[in-house]
């Protein structure tokens, strides 16, 4: 998938106190969201500080980018970029 189609964005560096709440304020201004995912550090029970908005179109999730991307967000200078696939990886190979 090109970026010029991914509807998913990575949102980084926000402090601890930010919520999916708040991220939805912040971010719904520019299109409908369809998802919020914030990953849980498994031994602390807290988020990463990071997270990922999926949005309804490919241009809503640019004009977050374009809007929020180095800008300052409770505090905190945040990261807004196109989301990358996840990638799997694989010990097997093929001979």
């Amino acid at each position: 998938m090109d970026k010029s189609e991914n509807c998913s964005v990575y949102v980084g560096g926000f402090d601890y106190n930010v919520d999916e709440r708040f991220l939805f304020g912040a971010f719904i201004t520019f299109g409908n969201i369809l998802s919020i995912s914030l990953p849980l550090n498994t031994e602390t029970g807290l988020h990463r500080n990071f997270a990922f908005i999926h949005f309804e179109s490919p241009n809503d999730a640019k004009s977050a980018i374009d809007n929020m991307n180095d800008s300052e967000f409770f505090g905190k200078r945040i990261h807004v970029n196109f989301a990358n696939p996840l990638q799997t990886k694989s010990n097997f190979a093929l001979e």
